[in-house]
């Protein structure tokens, strides 16, 4: 009898476990299916980098991650070595998985007298609301000789949910420019960008000598 009662108890007590377990697993699941939906229907790329940390803290490993929703479009704009202020755009696609960023830039540049686009591949960090990207050209069907172009992007998190910064990149004219920056999910035109970021935009690009000592900025044109 008493054999028989101690296998009953057994019994009620592996079945609790067991429910326990599942219950937990199904609370964890509900919790990180939510975080995964309010993330991935985020415009702000912050939001996947949340939802990315999270997933990595709580050691979600077997979770399957598509890449191609890890791709982020944005809009990046910057002032035109003009002296009367014109602004660029270009369009990137990246893809975040903190810390690290890459992707691909495109844009439309002057070229022999025509307007082609270029491609840049892009690799950088984010961390602590600051976005650090470098940028090289590579070739493409447009552009199968670009000209030797490298740089990077130092952008800092606004209040706005938006990137904006410095750009510093080899030009075209084998000099070094530093022109304002903007990056954001919104798909503005260029006078656009020039009115919502009127400070930023406030100023053309400036050639600067990065040999030590020499770092002096002038007005490029």
């Amino acid at each position: 009898m008493t054999s028989g009662l101690q296998k009953l108890v057994f019994y009620v007590g592996a079945a609790f476990a067991i429910f326990l377990s599942a219950g937990t697993i199904f609370v964890a699941n509900i919790n990180t299916t939510e975080i995964a939906r309010v993330a991935m229907e985020s415009s702000d790329p912050s939001r996947r980098l949340e939802f990315a940390a999270h997933r990595n803290n709580v050691g979600l490993a077997y979770m399957s991650y598509d890449r191609s929703d890890a791709q982020e479009v944005l809009y990046g704009y910057y002032s035109d070595l003009d002296a009367v202020v014109g602004i660029n755009k270009e369009r990137l696609n990246l893809r975040i998985e903190p810390p690290t960023v890459v992707g691909t830039a495109k844009g439309q540049v002057a070229h022999n007298g025509t307007i082609i686009e270029r491609t840049w591949e892009v690799k950088g960090f984010y961390r602590d609301q600051q976005l650090v990207l470098g940028i090289l050209t590579r070739p493409s069907e447009a552009d199968p000789k670009p000209s030797t172009g490298i740089g990077g992007y130092y952008l800092a998190k606004d209040d706005a949910d938006d990137f904006t910064g410095t750009a510093i990149y080899f030009d075209c004219v084998h000099q070094f420019v530093q022109c304002p920056y903007a990056l954001t999910t919104r798909n503005f035109t260029a006078n656009e960008a020039k009115d919502h970021w009127p400070q930023l935009f406030k100023r053309a690009c400036e050639m600067i000598d990065l040999t030590p000592g020499r770092q002096s900025p002038q007005s490029f044109c």
